[in-house]
Parts: C-alpha cells; structure tokens; sequence
C-alpha cells in the first residue's frame, strides 16, 4: 500500500470515527439500553465493542512497533466478550467517554507511527497475520459498519464511495478464505456492484471455491449497489455463504441484492 492511499484510508476513518462519536454522544440513557440492529446486542453493546476494538488496534500496533506478533484480545474471545457485556450496562456518561478516549488514543498511535514499520505483521482478526498497513482500513470497517448496527439514523446507504469501492474488495478477500473449503457440484456466480466498476468471480468446484476477478462466463449474477452487496455480505454472511453452499443446480436463480 503506497502512502497516498494510506493516508486516504486514515481521512476515511478520521471523518467516520467523527460521525459515530457524534451519533454516540447524541443519546440519552433510553437510548443506549435500546436494542441495536445486531440480535441480542443493546447500543451499549455496539459502542462498548467499538472501543475495545480501538484499544485491541493499539495493542497490535504497539506492539509491531516493537517487531513483535501479539493476539487481537489479550484473553482471545473470551475476554472480548465478557468486557463487552460487563461495559455495556456502564452508565451513558461512562460508556460514551470511554468511547472516545479510545478512539482519540487509537488516532494517536496511527499519526505517530513510523512510516518504515507498516508492513511489519499483525493478528489480522485472529484468523491470519498481515501488514500493519491493513489495519487502518479495519478499523475502518468497523466503524462504519459498526455505526450503521446503532439503528441511530445512518445506515449503509449514509456510507461513502470512496468507503464502498474498497469495503468490496475487502469483505470478498476475507470471504475467500471462509469459502474456501465449501465444496459442491460445480456452479458460478457473477458478482455486479450496479454503481462502480468492477465485477468478481465466485467459482464452486468438488475440491472448494475461489474468488477473483476473473472475466468469464457464469451461471448467473448476483448484483446490487455497491453499500447493498457490502451489507448483504457482512450483516448476513450466513445468507450469502448459503447461495454458494446450498445451490446444487448448474443453474442457479440470480441474486438481486438492494
């Protein structure tokens, strides 16, 4: 990743953590113990998640900074979640203040981060390690995403271009490792975001599936605007890994997403 398009990453989460922490210190205390758009998850919840998931960036920044490789979650998803139920009951005040003290440390940590250390190798998610250089865009997706679980008037739609063109990629990257091991008869999909350029290959075979961007042929289409396939893939992952899993016909029913 060349500097210049780091720096457009770390603009994109700067005005995004500004609105969520806008949004965030516009609720009352009925509003922080309302349901969020996430089963089983309050707005405390979310916002609760948001910090420590600021905090679980600085730790592995810190410690890259230090050339070594550390968890995302000292305790690993354990300690996630019990700090998420045990913060998400705090008081307005608390919650909101603590989101923002971790936000603006986080900020701190990336501005001062030295430049030659970015493709030093971190936890990405617990699943795999990667540059420094792909957690800006992370948190990134995060916020955003994260922003629009509130149910607080900004849903996806409200993102920008500039996030939705690189959020695609991003969500299908880490959706071809998921889908690796899903095996079946063999059958294709074409994926069109309807507002950008740009299209991807989801081929299922009897030895896994794969996803690039290859131009060919496929058994149908799945399409929609680009915050709409974003959404589709993250909010309801199990939805969209179905249509590659379940369907067991050379032809399938395309998509329409959005």
């Amino acid at each position: 990743m060349d500097r210049r398009e780091l720096q457009r990453i770390l603009n994109l989460l700067r005005v995004g953590t500004e609105r969520l922490l806008l949004t965030a210190r516009g609720c009352d205390e009925g509003a922080v113990r309302s349901p969020s758009l996430l089963p089983g998850w309050s707005v405390g919840h979310v916002l609760t998640h948001l910090a420590r998931n600021a905090d679980s960036h600085v730790r592995r920044l810190e410690a890259a900074a230090d050339d070594r490789v550390v968890s995302q979650y000292a305790g690993g998803r354990a300690e996630r979640d019990a700090d998420i139920e045990e913060g998400a009951v705090r008081p307005l005040d608390e919650i909101v203040d603590d989101l923002t003290r971790a936000c603006e440390g986080l900020q701190q940590v990336l501005v001062a981060f030295p430049q030659d250390l970015w493709d030093r190798a971190v936890v990405q998610r617990e699943y795999f390690t990667a540059p420094a250089a792909t957690l800006p865009f992370t948190r990134v997706m995060e916020v955003e995403v994260h922003h629009s679980d509130l149910g607080r008037n900004y849903d996806p739609a409200d993102w920008s271009r500039a996030f939705t063109i690189r959020a695609l990629p991003w969500v299908l990257d880490r959706l071809a490792l998921r889908w690796a091991d899903v095996a079946g008869p063999a059958a294709s999909w074409q994926l069109q975001p309807s507002d950008a350029k740009g299209d991807w290959l989801i081929r299922r075979t009897s030895q896994g599936s794969t996803v690039n961007t290859d131009r060919a042929t496929a058994d149908c289409t799945i399409s929609g605007p680009g915050h709409a396939l974003v959404s589709w893939f993250v909010r309801s992952h199990r939805a969209s890994t179905s249509v590659i899993n379940e369907s067991r016909h050379r032809r399938s029913a395309n998509v329409a997403v959005g």
